[in-house]
């Protein structure tokens, strides 16, 4: 048998105020679940947003470390650079090379030594007599592609600094000659001696002593170059 339970019946067990309370009581309890679960959601967050600060401070400092390594293997190479180059010069400093002699073809180093033996007193007028035993020895260079029409140029090794040296003072001598006396400059020095000439704020260009040096057009004033200068900010006031 079913028992039945009139609308009114009902009401009468469920009162207004039981409703609100229930509701209100739903309502809490939603709430509480809310709250719970942001916090845990808050939570979750915080440790993955420290996390990620950690490692952020992680690569920030391998960055720091890494951009520390670089600049002391930039400082190390430009250092080894210079090192290098000025090994190179000093290897050269009983060298010098000689434009301008007569090129038969020859490049033993006896025919080489009588060509530049002759060729130096000849246009020298008397004011240096250079003999074959100043020279211990010399032989010709391969010409550039655009100097292909002219004589290979010369490279000379003096016995005597004394002797070399005292060929490059009196080589004002050569003014208005074939003949051209010059250093023999590392590939370095030769590249920043034709850098510097090529430089618009450049009078002068010149090598002494197995150093670059110019006069700077807009004072006058005379600077030593280096091969890792930068030409614009040291040629410009």
């Amino acid at each position: 048998m079913t028992t039945r339970i009139s609308q009114d019946k009902l009401n009468s067990l469920v009162t207004k105020e039981d409703y609100k309370a229930f509701k209100e009581e739903m309502k809490m309890d939603m709430r509480s679940v809310i709250e719970e679960s942001m916090k845990e959601s808050m939570a979750t967050f915080t440790a993955e947003l420290k996390e990620i600060k950690k490692e952020n401070e992680m690569i920030k400092t391998d960055m720091n470390s890494m951009k520390a390594n670089m600049a002391k293997m930039q400082e190390d190479i430009k250092l080894l650079t210079l090192e290098n180059n000025h090994n190179n010069q000093y290897s050269r400093k009983g060298h010098l090379r000689i434009l301008g002699i007569p090129d038969d073809g020859n490049n033993i180093s006896e025919k080489c030594i009588e060509q530049v033996v002759i060729a130096v007193n000849k246009n020298m007028d008397g004011d240096c007599h250079l003999k074959e035993d100043d020279i211990e020895v010399a032989h010709r260079l391969p010409n550039l592609k655009h100097q292909e029409d002219k004589p290979r140029p010369m490279i000379v090794l003096f016995l005597s600094r004394k002797v070399r040296d005292n060929l490059l003072r009196k080589r004002k001598a050569l003014k208005g000659k074939p003949l051209v006396i010059m250093e023999d400059l590392s590939p370095g020095n030769r590249s920043l001696l034709w850098r510097a000439k090529q430089h618009a704020d450049s009078k002068d260009v010149w090598a002494h002593n197995g150093k670059v040096w110019a006069t700077r057009l807009s004072d006058n004033r005379k600077i030593q170059l280096d091969i890792l200068d930068n030409l614009d900010d040291k040629l410009r006031n």
